[in-house]
């Protein structure tokens, strides 16, 4: 069942999520990225990889 979630999530809610960070002023990004990191490393390196491109 989570992965069908997360299959579904992946695919419509997170590009959406990523677009709305990247237009976000960089001091709520970063406040936004710090509590990702602090939850899930992997998920943080990933989504840091899709909104800075590096």
């Amino acid at each position: 069942m989570t992965n069908a979630l997360w299959f579904f999530a992946k695919t419509t809610v997170y590009p959406t999520f990523v677009e709305k960070l990247k237009e976000l002023p960089s001091e709520k990004q970063t406040k936004i990225l710090d509590n990702i990191k602090r939850v899930n490393k992997q998920k943080f390196n990933q989504l840091n990889k899709e909104i800075n491109g590096s």
